[in-house]
């Protein structure tokens, strides 16, 4: 069978020896008996023999039950990290009380002798490298989950989570937001901007309080209602094939068993780092969270507090879509809530100049707030040619990005895809970019022929997009990753790590000609012990790798030079 890691890649190292284990073909060689099964799911769960401070001990079952969904967060960020640094098979658990010493290790079939080495001697290498960066950490669940699962079907479960999704993805996205994973009804989300990371959560608790009334599509019904809880925190974390550990994440889950339903609540290192002016904040004291180090002062993001508004008045949210109506749309109730204060004064106080003119501004944003922008809905209901005769009747000096953009979207409606990728590059050459023109263009990088779109994200404004084509660096299409790997080097937004990683994965391919990509990939930026080894592994079987038998003696003399004795 495939490792797990080949589907999954933030499967545990110690996790998927487990399972390999218990497929081996002959009896001896798998786990001898329940007990020694579970003791050994136990260790993987405790992060092996090592520990720590502030380390919770995991609950008897290796997955919990919904109702503890910050603790595979925090029990993961503290314990996957002896995992996620050895690279070789973990020594068979055994049962409670036997000497280290009498653990037998099992030579799965694709490993040599000399790689069953046991986990401590490889934790304690000095050669192992820990990637760490400085990011803000989100952490979002849905109030009454874990209440709701229990009287609904597994399918409407599933399809409660699915809209959950759907709402709030884009959202994060939009604030250069990436998923690190989920777990059931939690999002844990890292950002590289605090400010960014905040106002992405007040635009999250926005777009469910407008969903929640119905104001993006129809009546909701009352099962789907949904209200999330927001919770930020910040500092360094460990990295490691896509997820994150450390203290960040474990306070980021505390600070949301905090949070009520609809609040966003923040840490002190997220508040001293962010750009305070652009979302109003205030104290809710200094804690004690169990599992920190130190006590940490929470901030918590203070709604407008005007009626029939959203919380947090819709102006983060109007960036999601870019729009300057949609700006002027999401202040509308605050400024009318201004003029009703001000008009409320007695008039030697406030001026009948200063009211008149506020008033004026307001009626004109209550008039923009009013007029809306119906293109994409029209182009959803079949009515693109529609819109591209009235884009045809703005002069051309007078068209803006997101003009040329709704003509795009509307020739792909109509099918008419190359006319259309060329409107979304006018778009993109005026600085407009939206996430529907992203989709499209993203989707086309899996077939051979994808110049348009390799031109288009080239020339992409939002920088937010480098973090999906790194993503996509890992992807299982080949095309995918290699056109991924073209727009990132066009945006020199790609470094010798992302490149060789991409090679291994080439490497793993089952046709030679991909095998040979990655071999070229490597003989140019290859280095390192893992880099080499792969290389040799292709050379013992000449049979299967025939089409790289004048590449492999070059690749690895080069990847040789470059990797210190």
């Amino acid at each position: 069978p495939k490792p797990l890691r080949t589907l999954v890649d933030d499967v545990p190292e110690a996790l998927e020896q487990c399972v390999l284990r218990g497929l081996m073909k002959t009896p001896e060689q798998r786990q001898q008996g329940f007990a020694v099964l579970d003791d050994e799911l136990a260790t993987i769960a405790r992060g092996g023999e090592r520990g720590g401070e502030g380390v919770e001990e995991a609950s008897g079952d290796l997955w919990p039950a919904p109702a503890m969904r910050t603790l595979p967060f925090g029990v993961l960020a503290e314990t996957s990290a002896p995992f996620a640094s050895v690279p070789v098979s973990v020594p068979m658990a055994a049962p409670a009380g036997a000497a280290a010493s009498a653990i037998p290790t099992v030579q799965l079939p694709w490993q040599s002798a000399s790689s069953l080495e046991t986990p401590s001697a490889q934790v304690s290498s000095p050669s192992i490298r820990i990637k760490t960066a400085a990011l803000t950490v989100m952490m979002t669940d849905i109030a009454g989950y874990t209440e709701r699962t229990s009287r609904v079907s597994r399918e409407e479960s599933a399809r409660w989570l699915a809209l959950h999704d759907a709402l709030l993805q884009p959202i994060f996205r939009s604030f250069g937001g990436r998923v690190v994973k989920t777990l059931g009804d939690a999002f844990l989300v890292t950002f590289s901007s605090p400010t960014d990371a905040t106002l992405c959560a007040c635009a999250v608790q926005d777009r469910l309080w407008r969903h929640n009334r119905g104001l993006d599509g129809g009546v909701v019904r009352p099962e789907d209602v949904i209200h999330v809880r927001v919770a930020l925190s910040a500092g360094e974390v460990r990295l490691h094939k896509g997820d994150i550990f450390g203290e960040p994440v474990n306070l980021a889950a505390r600070l949301e068993g905090l949070a009520k339903p609809g609040e966003v609540l923040i840490s002190d290192a997220v508040y001293a780092t962010m750009n305070t002016a652009e979302v109003r904040l205030v104290s809710r004291g200094e804690h004690t969270l169990k599992g920190i180090s130190r006590s940490v002062t929470v901030w918590a993001a203070q709604p407008d507090g005007i009626e029939g508004a959203p919380p947090f008045g819709g102006r983060a949210l109007a960036r999601v879509n870019n729009s300057v109506v949609d700006a002027l749309k999401a202040n509308a109730p605050r400024a009318l809530e201004t003029m009703r204060r001000v008009l409320a004064r007695p008039l030697a106080s406030r001026g009948v100049v200063v009211a008149g003119a506020a008033l004026a501004l307001v009626l004109i944003i209550a008039l923009i707030a009013s007029a809306g922008d119906d293109r994409i809905e029209r182009i959803e209901r079949g009515e693109g040619k529609s819109v591209i005769e009235d884009f045809e009747k703005i002069p051309e000096a007078d068209r803006s990005g997101e003009d040329i953009a709704m003509a795009g979207h509307a020739r792909w409606q109509l099918e008419n895809k190359q006319r259309a990728l060329e409107l979304y590059r006018r778009a993109v050459d005026k600085g407009y970019s939206d996430d529907r023109m992203k989709g499209v263009a993203l989707s086309l990088l899996a077939v051979r022929d994808a110049d348009a779109a390799v031109v288009l994200l080239s020339k992409w404004p939002d920088l937010g997009i480098d973090k999906d084509l790194h993503a996509l660096l890992q992807h299982e299409e080949f095309h995918m990753r290699s056109h991924a790997l073209e727009i990132l080097e066009a945006r020199e937004a790609v470094d010798d790590e992302a490149r060789v990683e991409l090679g291994l994965k080439n490497l793993e391919s089952t046709n030679c000609g991909e095998r040979r990509e990655g071999v070229k990939l490597l003989k140019k930026h290859g280095k390192g012990s893992q880099a080499l080894s792969s290389l040799k592994k292709l050379g013992t079987d000449p049979l299967r790798n025939a089409c790289l038998v004048f590449d492999l003696p070059s690749a690895e003399d080069a990847v040789k030079k470059r990797t210190p004795e």
